[in-house]
């Protein structure tokens, strides 16, 4: 049985190209990477997305906040062997 053909389409939240079955055109997928949803062979309203840079940056700030631990102490990085 031969393989379905397939198409590579970049996801337009993170841009990752992905190998998608021409089956699934028109239909839902997701973003094997960062799990956004987007309709198959669809391109992307440029005019109402935002920009993939403000995207990032949005994702960066949201883990930031969520993020509670405070960055480990390494007295070799500060050239330190003991803390003070």
């Amino acid at each position: 049985m031969p393989m379905p053909s397939r198409f590579t389409q970049p996801c337009p939240t993170c841009g990752r190209h992905m190998r998608i079955s021409v089956e699934l055109l028109g239909r839902e997928v997701a973003c094997q990477h960062c799990h956004a949803e987007f309709v198959a062979g669809q391109e992307p309203a440029s005019h109402l997305a935002p920009p993939r840079e403000q995207v990032l940056l949005d994702r960066v700030d949201e883990i930031l906040r969520q993020s509670t631990s405070e960055p480990e102490w390494i007295p070799e990085v500060l050239g330190y062997h003991e803390q003070p």
